[in-house]
């Protein structure tokens, strides 16, 4: 399979198709890096700062995570890809990915580049069909789950009580997790928000255990996608540092600039709070327009238009959606969450191009 890039824009225009930060990264961020300009032609430094940094980070989240069970990676992808790579170890390549049809599509991507039989399990109602999961699950062992929660590209989430129920059959079982949780931080705002009532956890909140493996990521909240650097949490931190991780594979530049965006709270507050204040916006116009979308817990809204022309018109005026037709949903969009200007824009075509094509 080829990998479903987003299209790539550039010059004016609001770039909802990627789900980045719409302030960017900190302005501490950008002055670390005008600092340490002329010197990248050192090597990274040792990860032990930053691992202290994002363990202290977890503890404020309320997670007690050691450093020594943090793995940094090009980006959480990199992450992804060390704990396949440890487990085809473990299983002499016989390992199976099980994913659902239509979620990211680096898990199905990842494992057909390392030839691994990869088992598509259909979504319920754009979430997750734990029960189907668990009996695909139990017939594929050895196996790994590949979640996504809140969901990437529907923005739905699990509800704690069927994450907390799944993670123990499984784990029982012996199967291996993979909880990707690219959007933690916004879910977990929404959640204190009692945005949808008290449903979000992270697997780390429910179950600790060798058999689940939890991702993140500085790519989203922090604004740092143009530099990859996440994070793998796992109790195997030790062996996938010395036998698995490439020693340089996060760069000087990376290393560096996280540290300083776990340091600005206010750029994540305010990041965060504005994130809360689009989805507003754009419930409302999609409710005003009787428009169906899944309601999100990330900083994109899914939303299902039906007609093409809808995309291709607001493209041309260089409003930058995702089609979702390449993840299996034809006639359906993710709409990234910018300011609230851009929002303003975005709902005002919008609702001209939606009313245009619904009474043609």
């Amino acid at each position: 399979m080829s990998y479903p890039f987003a299209e790539r824009y550039e010059g004016d225009g609001l770039i909802l198709n990627s789900n980045i930060n719409p302030f960017g990264p900190s302005p501490l961020v950008i002055e670390e890096i005008k600092k340490i300009a002329d010197k990248v032609n050192f090597y990274p430094p040792k990860q032990d700062k930053l691992k202290e940094k994002v363990s202290q980070n977890l503890k404020e989240y309320g997670f007690d995570i050691s450093p020594k069970e943090i793995v940094f990676g090009n980006g959480s992808d990199e992450a992804i890809e060390f704990v396949f790579k440890f487990l085809m170890r473990r299983h002499k390549r016989k390992l199976k990915i099980i994913i659902g049809e239509g979620t990211f599509a680096f898990y199905e991507y990842l494992a057909k580049s390392f030839g691994l039989e990869v088992k598509k399990v259909k979504l319920n109602d754009f979430g997750y069909d734990l029960e189907s999961i668990e009996k695909v699950a139990k017939k594929s062992k050895p196996c790994l789950i590949c979640i996504c929660n809140p969901i990437n590209p529907t923005g739905k989430i699990i509800p704690k009580e069927n994450l907390e129920d799944f993670l123990e059959t499984l784990n029982r079982d012996g199967i291996h997790i993979l909880s990707d949780e690219a959007y933690f931080e916004y879910a977990d705002f929404l959640n204190l928000k009692d945005w949808r009532k008290d449903e979000y956890r992270s697997v780390l909140n429910l179950k600790r255990s060798e058999n689940i493996f939890v991702t993140r990521t500085f790519s989203k909240v922090y604004g740092l996608a143009g530099i990859r650097i996440g994070y793998l949490i796992t109790q195997f931190a030790d062996i996938i540092e010395s036998e698995i991780k490439p020693p340089f594979s996060v760069n000087y530049i990376a290393l560096v600039c996280a540290e300083k965006a776990l340091e600005d709270k206010e750029h994540i507050k305010k990041t965060l709070e504005n994130n809360l204040e689009g989805m507003r916006i754009l419930e409302k116009l999609f409710d005003e327009l009787g428009t169906p979308y899944v309601g999100s817990w990330a900083n994109f809204i899914f939303v299902q238009v039906k007609k093409k022309s809808i995309i291709d018109e607001l493209k041309s005026n260089k409003i930058f959606v995702r089609d979702m037709k390449p993840y299996g949903f034809d006639g359906a969009i993710r709409v990234s969450i910018g300011k609230k200007e851009d929002m303003e824009v975005f709902s005002e075509l919008f609702r001209k191009f939606f009313l245009k094509n619904k009474n043609a």
